[in-house]
């Protein structure tokens, strides 16, 4: 999983920005790595990052402000 959240990183680094977007873009990143790893979702690159992973950290996202 740290080469999928070094990736990430990287990647969210290059879509550019200010440096207050670029910094919540990692803070969004690194979440996501670790809901993927507590789901032991184990995937290698953001190739194999699948739409339905993310729809599942957003409601997981969503039902934690909603409490």
């Amino acid at each position: 999983m740290s080469r999928f959240s070094r990736e990430m990183q990287t990647l969210t680094r290059q879509a550019g920005g200010s440096h207050k977007t670029v910094h919540d873009r990692l803070k969004i990143a690194k979440r996501l790595a670790g809901h993927l790893l507590s789901l032991n979702i184990q995937i290698c690159t953001v190739q194999y990052l699948k739409a339905k992973y993310i729809e599942c950290y957003i409601a997981v996202r969503l039902n934690s402000f909603a409490k």
